[in-house]
């Protein structure tokens, strides 16, 4: 396939005028300045966009009291060796014991402030 410049396509200039960086890409008349998308597309994307954001909130909400256990067993476990605990036990008072509680906190603290550092 062979390349054929139209007259009006300066973009890349010439032997009499070099390209600039102040030349645009591409030529402005590909859209109009002017050129809004119908209503009914700006609502489309509007309502995918909310959606979106909805089931990343839930998506979110729904991990953090299963990741709040997991954690807290953990912690449990370490602190108080001699308790076996099984996942979902409701026998486990002494994990909602202060010491736990505690350090806990400490690790949810510490995972908040570690999320808003950018990747």
């Amino acid at each position: 396939m062979e390349y054929t410049r139209l007259p009006e396509d300066d973009r890349h200039g010439d032997e009499d005028h070099p390209p600039s960086e102040d030349q645009p890409l591409l030529r402005g008349d590909l859209v109009p300045e002017d050129f809004t998308p119908p209503k009914s597309f700006q609502r489309k994307v509007e309502g995918f966009s909310i959606f979106f954001l909805v089931l990343v909130v839930l998506g979110s909400s729904v991990q953090l009291p299963a990741t709040t256990q997991v954690l807290e067993k953990i912690i449990c476990e370490t602190l108080h060796p001699d308790v076996l605990l099984k996942m979902g036990d409701k026998t486990g008072d002494i994990c909602k014991s202060a010491d736990v509680q505690g350090k806990l906190a400490k690790l949810l603290g510490w995972m908040a402030a570690l999320e808003c550092i950018p990747s």
